[in-house]
């Protein structure tokens, strides 16, 4: 089986300006890193709405559009 990751570089803006959103990994045996919100999409998920809903799992934050350099 295959498992697919995403990432998702958030910039949220407020009246302070723009921020960007990482978040601390704390795992049990393993030295703590700050990484990128994401997480493995679903079987049949489309990867934007994985990355939609990983965003949101673990920051609390709506995607409100992707930018993607093709």
């Amino acid at each position: 089986m295959i498992h697919v990751n995403v990432r998702g570089l958030v910039v949220r803006e407020s009246e302070n300006g723009k921020q960007l959103m990482i978040q601390l990994r704390k795992r049990v045996g393993e030295p703590e890193v700050y990484e990128l919100p994401g997480g493995r999409i679903n079987e049949y998920e489309k990867i934007v709405d994985g990355l939609k809903r990983e965003v949101m799992e673990e920051t609390g934050l709506t995607v409100k559009s992707i930018y993607s350099e093709q």
